[in-house]
């Protein structure tokens, strides 16, 4: 396997266009995986996540506690990632990647909470070796939301949905300052999905050939459609969304509509940073969310009580914040 192999990772929260987005990498050659998970009514034109990849995810997710439907909201403690069984865990996942890209100069995947198991997944790529490359989805957290409620109406509720967004952006996200990266707006890669593959096959360092002009616009005019975008917030109430994650979403924007660049040390030190510092705080709040919702479930409430006790607890806990 080539020191030099390249891996582009498609990370961001759920139902921001990680599917979509991630389908737009095969456009550019870039090989996905020979296992791909199958669409569903969730995502008719499919996932485009590798299982063996996924399967991972999901070890690795339940050994630290979480949810396999990425409900939980609480940032994972560091500590975990240094214990032995997240070790053997990576040292699986290393050897069944390995196998599965071998001879492969770059491939890529998505996986959901990727973002807040990305410790994890930055010792596995190294010990591979490969260079990761971050395409972040971003997708108006008022359109997450709504998406959302389409397939889980307690998950669909704003401020639970607003924490969801938060725990999938937020957590590790300063890992990437030193990685290549770009932001993709679902939104405007609807609008315009050439110029946004373009933008990724930029960072990426993919060469536009004939061939890989075909792809995209095979994929600006086969793939994407309108009924890919079932929810648009041009006109959204900012007031709705959780004061975290409407900053995070403005901030994340100006880098995807390249208002402002990764490159100024600003972004970091300043902005990001204050979004980081207000999200660890939420912690003991979030921790309690998540140990009040798996009660719940566990005491088997009515959807209506666990709604309303949930609901009630978010709001009256982020007052005080």
């Amino acid at each position: 396997m080539s020191e030099n192999q390249k891996v582009v990772i498609v990370v961001g929260a759920g139902r921001s266009g990680t599917s979509t987005i991630t389908r737009g990498l095969s456009a550019l050659g870039i090989e996905l995986g020979n296992n791909l998970k199958p669409g569903s009514a969730k995502n008719p034109k499919g996932f485009f996540e590798d299982l063996d990849i996924l399967k991972i995810n999901r070890d690795i997710s339940t050994f630290f506690g979480l949810t396999t439907t990425g409900s939980d909201v609480r940032p994972v403690d560091q500590s975990q990632f240094h214990h032995k069984k997240a070790k053997e865990i990576q040292k699986s996942a290393t050897e069944i990647l390995k196998a599965k890209f071998s001879g492969q100069a770059i491939w890529g995947f998505k996986s959901g909470g990727v973002l807040r198991l990305l410790p994890f997944w930055e010792n596995v790529l190294t010990n591979i070796p490969a260079e990761p490359i971050y395409v972040v989805a971003l997708r108006n957290p008022s359109s997450v939301a709504m998406s959302r409620k389409n397939l889980n109406p307690l998950r669909g509720v704003q401020e639970k949905s607003d924490l969801e967004w938060l725990a999938r952006m937020v957590p590790f996200f300063f890992m990437l300052k030193n990685r290549k990266k770009v932001v993709v707006d679902y939104d405007t890669l609807l609008s315009n999905p050439a110029r946004q593959l373009e933008r990724m096959a930029t960072v990426i360092g993919i060469e536009i050939t004939d061939q890989i002009r075909s792809g995209i616009q095979d994929y600006s005019e086969n793939f994407v459609e309108p009924s890919l975008r079932h929810h648009t917030s041009s006109n959204f109430n900012e007031e709705l969304i959780n004061p975290i994650t409407l900053r995070a979403y403005k901030t994340l924007s100006q880098i995807a509509l390249d208002k402002i660049s990764f490159e100024d040390n600003e972004f970091w030190d300043d902005s990001w940073k204050k979004i980081e510092n207000d999200f660890q705080n939420l912690s003991p709040v979030l921790k309690h969310i998540d140990l009040l919702e798996h009660k719940l479930r566990a005491k088997n409430f009515g959807f209506d009580n666990a709604v309303s006790i949930i609901l009630s607890r978010i709001k009256s806990k982020l007052k005080i914040i």
